[in-house]
């Protein structure tokens, strides 16, 4: 081997992208263990001094290809799982993307609407919305898959498509009660695999600005009102209910709120105070409520809330989505 010699050749397949993976068995009158160890360092397969028996270098050339054939495979094998990993990848983004898609614009005017949503991941459990059911009534909700994924959000898609599109057998969507006992029928959990969802529901009459309301499960919204001598007044808003699709004889009930001029309503998720801190505290609703008394956390909006329950948590990403709706009444 003029110019070369066998350290110099496996070091050069051994660089070669290409020829790396090619398994090499080195032949050479060297018996010494320098030699040997030198050459298993640098990638050979195995070692044969000369002069070499015939049968134990068929034997080692057969054991190389068998290891080659079992690389290969392994190889195609993660080469497959990653291709499916984008696949599924794309696919659970396209999929949050048309959810985020359903979710309504904000309005301005007399009833001006502001909303902060992220999933705990690409896709969660809960979604919300509003519109006009006619020119007198006002309809607002959010709701709460249990769990997170694929699941979850197709429930939680389905449940919102059918209020946006009022297709509920049964219901008024001018009554709160009846919309949860219609829901509570049509998303029984044994024909959903055993999911369910807490819900809020609204109906807004600006006509004698009255809010009524019901809820399943569901944190009661917060009502903030100006009192000038003593300062906001928060109040709960939100009925005692079982979660949707529960129990079979649920009974929903409904309650009415008057709303005063340049009030806000809050409507969130469990995840807006289930924040983890430090030490494995978790936040809850009482302690949301008070925290809310603070002049600097009241003037929060939505996006600057999220940004707030970041820093409490001390990461980006949260445990469980976060979906606040604010709208105000002028």
């Amino acid at each position: 081997m003029p110019g070369l010699d066998g350290f110099q050749v496996l070091a050069k397949f051994k660089s070669a992208a290409a020829l790396r993976d090619i398994p090499l068995i080195m032949l050479s009158a060297l018996d010494e263990e320098n030699g040997i160890a030198r050459c298993i360092e640098m990638g050979a397969e195995d070692y044969l001094a000369k002069p070499f028996n015939p049968v134990f270098l068929r034997a080692r050339i057969g054991a190389c290809l068998e290891k080659k054939r079992l690389h290969d495979k392994e190889r195609a094998t993660h080469e497959a799982l990653q291709r499916s990993q984008r696949h599924l990848a794309e696919g659970l983004t396209k999929a949050a993307g048309y959810v985020r898609s359903l979710l309504p614009p904000p309005l301005t005017g007399p009833l001006e609407t502001e909303w902060c949503f992220q999933p705990s991941e690409q896709l969660g459990g809960d979604a919300f919305g509003y519109h006009w059911i006619d020119d007198g009534h006002f309809a607002l909700y959010l709701l709460d898959v249990c769990g997170h994924g694929v699941g979850a959000a197709l429930l939680s898609v389905s449940v919102l498509n059918a209020l946006r599109g009022q297709t509920l057998p049964g219901a008024d969507f001018r009554q709160p009660e009846k919309v949860l006992a219609a829901l509570n029928r049509a998303f029984w959990s044994e024909n959903q695999g055993f999911l369910y969802f807490t819900l809020w529901y609204g109906v807004y009459r600006p006509a004698t600005r009255q809010l009524s309301f019901a809820s399943g499960g569901h944190p009661p919204a917060l009502l903030i009102t100006s009192a000038r001598a003593k300062g906001p007044v928060i109040t709960p808003v939100g009925t005692k209910g079982p979660a949707v699709g529960c129990l079979e004889d649920a009974i929903f009930s409904v309650a009415v709120q008057a709303i005063a001029e340049d009030a806000r309503l809050l409507l969130f998720s469990d995840g807006i105070f289930e924040i983890f801190k430090a030490g494995e505290a978790v936040g809850t609703w009482s302690e949301f409520v008070k925290e809310l008394k603070r002049p600097e956390i009241l003037a929060l909006r939505p996006e600057e809330r999220l940004r707030h329950a970041q820093e409490v948590r001390g990461a980006k990403a949260l445990e469980d989505d976060f979906s606040l709706v604010e709208v105000r009444f002028h």
